[in-house]
């Protein structure tokens, strides 16, 4: 006899086997642990990663990368895109890859964001505004007295603007072997610019100079791959993400 198993829009056959052997009857039949596990062959199954998920400019704009990650079989498209940011490569793309960007200058006073989506992950892009001019500088104080004529004048200078803070991280991208091993990031900014250092996995560990301000190297540790598949992680190094891939284990 036949069994009918309907899921998921798709119909599937088992055949069951009867067989008849001294007044018994035994019936088999191939089986899942879980319907959800039966999908239909050569269905898409895409994951996506962007990194970093978040990065702030100043008033003046500049420019910035978004790393994407995903099956080489993956198609992805950048969406909601606002008039102030223009993307110079990676518009679409297959499997992993890499978008760049300028955002504009802000001529308004006060800030503005935008969520930038590609596939089903999102990065936040905020910028600064342009400040408001500095308050001006307090009265000029006189001091006479009558035992003779003198005029003393003091003038207070306005506070200096705070610095503005670019980064440059090198390199941006790193590849091991299945044995793993380390390696260094380097970062540049201004001596007043503070940073971080994190790592979105945990088979990249973050050994040295987790955080900083101005010049600095940091350095990290891949850990063995003992899977037959390729990996990749992300190290989010001063708001930039640093794509790592590791080969698997040959079969």
């Amino acid at each position: 006899m036949n069994l009918l198993l309907i899921f998921k829009g798709a119909t599937w056959r088992r055949h069951v086997t009867t067989v008849l052997a001294t007044s018994c009857v035994a019936v088999w039949l191939s089986a899942c642990t879980k319907l959800d596990d039966l999908v239909p062959p050569g269905a898409p199954s895409c994951t996506y990663a962007v990194a970093p998920a978040a990065e702030s400019f100043d008033k003046g704009g500049g420019t910035g990368k978004l790393a994407v990650h995903t099956g080489n079989a993956c198609s992805w498209t950048v969406q909601n895109l606002p008039a102030w940011v223009s993307i110079t490569s990676g518009t679409t793309g297959t499997g992993d890859g890499t978008i760049a960007y300028t955002v504009g200058a802000n001529p308004a006073p006060s800030g503005r964001s935008a969520t930038l989506t590609v596939a089903d992950q999102t990065g936040t892009l905020s910028q600064g505004g342009s400040a408001a001019p500095p308050p001006p500088p307090p009265a000029t104080s006189t001091t006479s007295t009558t035992t003779s004529i003198s005029t003393t004048t003091t003038t207070v200078p306005p506070p200096p603007p705070p610095p503005s803070c670019t980064y440059e991280v090198d390199p941006m991208s790193a590849s091991f072997g299945t044995t793993g091993g380390s390696a260094t990031v380097k970062v540049k900014a201004d001596p007043s610019c503070a940073w971080t250092a994190t790592s979105g996995v945990a088979w990249i560990r973050i050994t040295a100079a987790a955080s900083g301000k101005g010049d600095g190297d940091v350095r990290y540790v891949v850990d063995a791959n003992l899977t037959l598949g390729k990996r990749t992680g992300i190290l989010t190094v001063a708001g930039q993400g640093v794509t790592v891939t590791q080969a698997g284990i040959a079969p």
